[in-house]
């Protein structure tokens, strides 16, 4: 059982969309039947970060590989750019530097990684192992 805090609004609408999420990690239909709409990134985020923490076991950081590749430019856009500038980046359709994961956790594929196998731009992901 997790206590919620209602005076969280993240807490509060995770709790009345999910419920006691922990029982339901392996049910994929329960995961499709279920979304919340978020109005900006920045809530999208917080979401994210909420469910992800209340999901048991432990939680895995991958971080992308962001530079600007000197062979693909003809200017000097490589030497403005710090990679820390780039892992900075948040924007609506571009994946985050840091993508946080465990077993259970729900995502949605932003690229055609082999669409035959079904892993297309727009479909849920659930992690399993």
């Amino acid at each position: 059982m997790i206590w919620i805090d209602y005076d969280d609004p993240i807490a509060a609408i995770v709790d009345s969309v999910y419920g006691d999420i922990g029982d339901k990690v392996t049910d994929l239909q329960f995961f499709n039947e279920r979304a919340i709409p978020a109005s900006t990134n920045d809530v999208v985020e917080l979401v994210n970060d909420y469910v992800l923490s209340i999901l048991p076991g432990d939680e895995k950081v991958y971080l992308s590989s962001d530079e600007i590749s000197k062979q693909e430019t003809k200017s000097s856009l490589h030497d403005n750019y710090s990679t820390e500038y780039l892992n900075n980046i948040k924007c609506s359709a571009f994946p985050n530097h840091v993508l946080k994961l465990k077993v259970g956790a729900v995502f949605m594929l932003l690229r055609n990684l082999d669409q035959s196998k079904g892993l297309c731009n727009g479909t849920s992901v659930m992690v399993l192992e």
